[in-house]
């Protein structure tokens, strides 16, 4: 399979895992319902900041998954563009947290390496069922 293969599985299989997202914070009962779409906004803003200054709080990441997945429920791409300097910084501290699980524990850095290839795997081959 080619880099851009690959690429493009990759991008498809983040884009299947949103809209995963959004359909179980849509059963919760979308509680961002109500916001207008600048205080959805604002509220994504604030929370994407918060998750790339402590991008391993796992409550942090629920509450900008559910503002995002609102958003797309609206059909609204969420507005990367306001958040260019904390994407970079949440980029380079996820980079930098798999250089050093890569480093401490390279058999728990292989398998979860090995979980995602598996998952775009399974995800190629189910779109290639339904074709």
């Amino acid at each position: 399979m080619s880099r851009d293969d690959f690429r493009r599985d990759m991008e498809a299989w983040l884009a299947s895992e949103q809209a995963n997202e959004a359909a179980e914070y849509a059963a919760r009962g979308r509680k961002h319902q109500s916001l207008s779409i600048d205080d959805l906004i604002a509220a994504w803003v604030q929370a994407f900041r918060r998750l790339a200054a402590k991008f391993q709080d796992g409550n942090l990441r629920i509450a900008e998954v559910d503002l995002r997945s609102e958003l797309l429920l609206r059909n609204i791409d969420p507005p990367y563009d306001l958040v260019k300097d904390e994407l970079g910084r949440l980029t380079n501290a996820a980079a930098d947290a798999i250089e050093e699980l890569q480093l401490e524990d390279p058999g728990h850095f292989d398998r979860v390496n090995e979980e995602i290839e598996n998952d775009v795997a399974t995800f190629r081959a189910e779109r290639e069922n339904k074709s």
